[in-house]
């Protein structure tokens, strides 16, 4: 329809409407993941507009969606997001206005730059699509709304943004936007642990996909399904999603994307089949991200490969891995490998009973500025707790396990959390308050089975039916 559509414009003679219909033709390819044509497209709609001096029609550029690139030759574009903010205010074009808000936004938080700059450019955008009554915008501009509260770490705002972003979308009918907000409200769901009703949004959407025929955003919302169905213990679910993300992957060239998939094959086929049939998808993983040109996500992976090396008895080669990872990233440069490096490093130490080794390591991270990594900084506390209460340090691993309980600020993730509660209470017993551990204790059990974390209940149980000199540090 698109091609019919740039095929009339010609006809009719009209530059603009050929830029528009371009335009067109470049988001239907995207979303069949035909990236190259996509960008080919664009290159020729910027051109025309350049050549025709249309305003308008250099505005709509901007409104070209940035994954309209990935995976094609770069396309610089005539107008900046400035200048066609400018045309639509100038001509009165609210929706156009707000779209370029949104874009621009994006834009910002793709780079991680001016972030409350780009909050202020959502809210504008979505004052102006409630106050012009469209929906659809309204769907568009509260999906940037969530993206703006989960990458503020405000998972609850994030969750109410998505939500309402999909409500918009149905009732606009705007099935594009309805397949990304369902996928990022599923996201949001995950990581509050709405398992259940994450899962559902993710059935939802995959069908929408399959309907739609798209292809870029429904291969990603594969990958990150697959990722939830490993969560709920669901491993031959997660196969089959993870095996259909391939093969899109495979369709649309996205180096990435597949090793993505490769990456949640080899987590679900080493509970399914063990660790021999998983390191070939491992290996091709970090392969394949390496020429997606994500090295340091390579590397991580190389993190969680090690690690896994060490739980299944290769502890040396593990150590050795994890030491070279560390010096490819100093503590200074401020890269995640390196600070999760040697967080499992310092952890593989502690469970090869080399404490002074783990204690050292830990005691420099937690010397460190940690705040951006939430999540190791929690890993690097709970190593260091656990080595400091195998060592008779009780009072020292006491302090830092507390650090877990401060409802105003939440510390890593809800398992992380509830492990560490559970080895307080088992330290508080042991230093002789025996109320408070068992009361931590009994809460532990509890979050843990409305979680959905039986591991973690039942750790909890026996913990408080045993000695708690029985606990294993």
């Amino acid at each position: 329809a698109a091609e019919a559509a740039v095929a009339a414009a010609r006809e009719l003679d009209s530059a603009p409407l050929e830029v528009r219909s371009l335009l067109l033709e470049v988001e239907a390819l995207d979303a069949l993941g035909r990236h190259e044509e996509a960008s080919s497209s664009l290159s020729r709609a910027a051109d025309l507009a350049r050549e025709s001096d249309d305003r308008r029609s250099l505005a709509a550029l901007a409104l070209t969606r940035e994954d309209a690139l990935a995976g094609g030759a770069a396309v610089e574009l005539p107008v900046s997001f400035s200048e066609a903010l400018q045309i639509f205010r100038t001509t009165g074009d609210r929706e156009g206005e707000a779209r370029v808000l949104v874009q621009e936004a994006r834009r910002f938080m793709y780079l991680g730059e001016h972030l409350p700059e780009a909050g202020a450019k959502v809210d504008q955008a979505l004052a102006i699509a409630r106050e012009i009554h469209n929906r659809r915008l309204q769907a568009e501009a509260l999906d940037a709304l969530g993206t703006f509260a989960f990458l503020q770490g405000k998972m609850e705002d994030a969750e109410k943004a998505f939500g309402d972003a999909v409500d918009a979308a149905r009732e606009a009918r705007s099935y594009r936007y309805l397949l990304s907000a369902l996928q990022n409200h599923a996201v949001a769901l995950h990581v509050l642990r709405r398992l259940d009703t994450a899962r559902t949004l993710y059935e939802e959407a995959a069908e929408l996909g399959k309907r739609l025929g798209s292809r870029n955003g429904y291969g990603w919302m594969l990958a990150n399904f697959g990722w939830l169905l490993l969560d709920l213990g669901d491993e031959e679910g997660a196969v089959g999603v993870f095996s259909e993300g391939l093969a899109v992957g495979e369709h649309t060239g996205s180096a990435e994307l597949r090793g993505l998939c490769h990456k949640g094959l080899g987590a679900a086929l080493r509970t399914l089949q063990g660790w021999e049939s998983a390191v070939g998808h491992l290996e091709a993983a970090i392969e394949l991200f390496e020429e997606a040109g994500q090295q340091e996500e390579a590397d991580r992976l190389r993190v969680g490969f090690y690690e896994t090396q060490a739980v299944n008895g290769e502890v040396e080669e593990a150590i050795q891995g994890l030491n070279r990872l560390a010096s490819r990233y100093p503590l200074s440069a401020g890269a995640q490998t390196g600070v999760a490096s040697r967080a499992t490093l310092a952890e593989t130490l502690r469970k090869a009973g080399r404490l002074e080794e783990a204690l050292g390591l830990a005691l420099e991270l937690e010397a460190t500025d940690l705040q951006r990594f939430p999540d190791e900084r929690a890993d690097v506390l709970l190593t260091l707790a656990r080595a400091q209460a195998a060592a008779g340090r009780l009072s020292e691993a006491e302090r830092r396990l507390r650090a877990f309980t401060d409802p105003n600020r939440r510390l890593g993730t809800p398992e992380q959390s509830l492990l560490a509660r559970l080895f307080l209470g088992a330290v508080l017993r042991l230093r002789g308050q025996e109320d408070e551990g068992r009361a931590e204790l009994v809460t532990v059990r509890r979050e843990a089975r409305r979680l959905g974390l039986d591991h973690l209940a039942d750790s909890a149980e026996r913990t408080l039916a045993g000695e708690p000199e029985m606990v294993r540090w």
